[in-house]
Order: structure tokens, then C-alpha cells, then sequence
């Protein structure tokens, strides 16, 4: 029942999020210069403490709060302490660490990816998400029967190792060489 109601606010702000970005212009003027197309990534639907947004086609970092929508292309960062939920518009959702800097975009499939430059994020790998760090590239498998899913961390530390790890009530995720 609780993971019901969860499922269903997420859906809803989603939806919500969705329809606000469609009526409201971004700051500063309109989308990416000659794309003609800046679609919702997703809504911030919680976040205790401050983090920071670079919008696609900008050139600053300017401040953000639970309920900002989120476009393909633009870059976030939130410090310490911290952290910040985002339900993806694709489906799933993805949880950042304090101190994680990430940009949302997408793959040759159309599909999120979250390509994470610092920190610590979990993504619920549900709509087709990836994540990718300048080391690996994480491709959750595909369900086999209706209701699983797959989740997994990626965290990675600047000059250092990219981690990857999985739940264990969940599907596993294949890990590639990133491109």
C-alpha cells in the first residue's frame, strides 16, 4: 500500500511537472539554439538542502528547489549536507548523494542516461536509465517478468575509481567499457 502511494505521487508530480513546463518558458529566453526540441528529463521532488542548476545552453549556475524541472541537458550539483530525489519523466527515479554533480541526457535509444562527474547517485533503472562516468557505462538488464526492476549505485571519486554496485533484491545490470 505504501509503495502504492509512493508510485503514485511520484506519477502524479511527474505529470504535474510536465504540464508547468509546458506552459513556462526557461530562464533567460528559450531552449537550445537551432534544437527546436528541450524535453523534461524530470522533476526534483525532494531535496533537503540546496543544490545548484547549469541549464542546457547557459552559462551559469543558478539555485534550485524541490519541485524544479529538470530538461535533457542540463547539469546538477548539491553540496554538503545534501542530497536530492528526481522521479524521471522515462519512469524510475534516481537519488543523488551530497556532493554529487550529474547531467541528465540521453541515449543513441532516446533513453535517460545520468552522467555522473562526481558523487554518489542510485538509479532505479525502470524507463530504460543508464549511467555513465568517464570509466564505465551501466546498461540495467531488461525484466523478464511484469514488476521486477533493476536498481543500481554508481559513485565516482575525481582522479580516482568509478564504483559500481547492485541491490540484491533486484535484477542484476551489465557494465561496459564507456564510450
Amino acid at each position: 500500500m505504501k509503495d502504492q502511494a509512493g508510485k503514485s505521487s511520484r506519477a502524479l508530480a511527474v505529470a504535474l511537472a510536465l504540464a508547468l513546463a509546458a506552459m513556462a518558458s526557461s530562464c533567460g529566453g528559450g531552449g537550445p539554439s537551432g534544437s527546436g526540441e528541450y524535453p523534461v528529463a524530470g522533476v526534483v521532488v525532494q531535496s533537503p538542502a540546496r543544490f545548484d542548476l547549469w541549464l542546457q545552453g547557459r552559462d551559469c549556475w543558478i539555485p534550485g528547489a524541490a519541485g524544479a524541472t529538470v530538461m535533457y541537458g542540463d547539469r546538477l550539483k548539491n553540496g554538503a549536507p545534501g542530497g536530492l530525489v528526481m522521479a524521471l519523466a522515462a519512469g524510475g527515479s534516481l537519488r543523488a548523494a551530497e556532493s554529487a554533480e550529474f547531467e541528465v541526457t540521453r541515449d543513441a535509444e532516446k533513453a535517460p542516461c545520468v552522467d555522473v562527474k562526481r558523487g554518489e547517485l542510485w538509479l532505479d533503472g525502470a524507463g530504460g536509465a543508464t549511467a555513465r562516468s568517464s570509466s564505465v557505462r551501466v546498461v540495467p538488464v531488461e525484466p523478464k517478468e511484469e514488476g521486477e526492476r533493476s536498481a543500481f549505485s554508481l559513485e565516482v571519486k575525481p582522479g580516482g575509481p568509478s564504483t559500481v554496485a547492485v541491490a540484491d533484491t533486484v535484477l542484476p545490470f551489465s557494465r561496459v567499457p564507456a564510450t
